[in-house]
């Protein structure tokens, strides 16, 4: 800026007084005074942060339909010779006579083609294309639904689950992909709380005619320089074989698919947060 005596569209991260990041835009202009010394400058300073989260959003959504289509192809490539592979063993399986350890290990080739099927019904429900229902939903009897199928888990690591739920608005949508994200949601909070963790879920309406889930954990919290691949295809912080990576892409493309937003804040300190926006329909 010194030696040109300008800049312009210059962009870069300013914190504001009351301690928030923004994304800002600055074009400004150096000022001299009579005797040609520099006393100043004028500048103009815009916040681009909504801006560039729109950025964000388009160029994740680009990556998920690429991938998304790249998956489908691949899973059903496989799905194919897994099948003949489970049907063939199943059919030895049912012998009689069959020595101890021949069983033992058909028995391991059957369950880890398992473990593969799994995978690939996740890959081909993220690849799914399949357009949304619409139909009205009360979701607060949805959080309901979820947290009863889920009170196995939630019992087990004697997980407090707190449930705060306002009185909302029914709107049209998918109640079957909705289901999914919350439990996809609530099965991550589960994962990430020690056992006697708490698990908080409450539901509200704002003033703009959207409904927001919010989903909040004291776990261990994502680490910030993992935050920017939270919705990545195949991004997970489970150990080997507790997650394809899958569910949070998911959830991300049906949020979007009923014109809402899904964001999220995490830190080791306080665990983390994940809030859905719906509109009202």
């Amino acid at each position: 800026m010194k030696k040109e005596g300008f800049v312009k569209d210059y962009e870069t991260v300013l914190k504001t007084v009351d301690g928030r990041t923004i994304n800002a835009l600055i074009t400004a202009t150096l000022r001299y005074d009579e005797e040609d010394k520099l006393c100043g400058f004028d500048a103009i300073i815009k916040d681009i942060t909504t801006w560039k989260k729109l950025q964000e959003q388009m160029a994740r959504a680009d990556k998920l339909a690429s991938v998304g289509q790249l998956a489908a192809g691949v899973a059903h490539e496989i799905n194919n010779p897994l099948g003949i592979i489970m049907g063939y063993t199943g059919m030895l399986l049912s012998e009689d006579g069959l020595p101890p350890e021949v069983k033992e290990d058909l028995q391991t080739i059957y369950q880890n083609a398992e473990t593969c099927k799994k995978i690939i019904e996740d890959l081909l429900k993220f690849s799914r294309q399949s357009p949304a229902k619409h139909e009205p939903v009360d979701l607060n009897a949805l959080i309901e639904e979820v947290s009863g199928l889920l009170s196995y888990q939630i019992e087990e690591k004697e997980i407090i689950l707190k449930k705060d739920l306002n009185e909302i608005p029914t709107t049209m949508a998918d109640p079957d992909k909705l289901r999914q994200v919350i439990m996809n949601i609530i099965l991550n909070a589960i994962h990430a709380v020690e056992v006697g963790g708490t698990i908080k879920v409450s539901t509200s309406h704002d003033e703009n005619g959207f409904i927001c889930i919010e989903i909040s954990d004291n776990g261990h919290g994502i680490p910030e320089e993992l935050h920017g691949r939270v919705f990545e295809p195949f991004f997970t912080t489970k150990p080997p074989g507790q997650g394809t990576g899958l569910g949070l892409a998911v959830s991300y493309g049906i949020v979007r698919e009923h014109g809402g937003t899904i964001t999220f804040e995490s830190s080791r300190q306080r665990g983390t947060t994940f809030r859905v926006h719906l509109p009202v329909v």
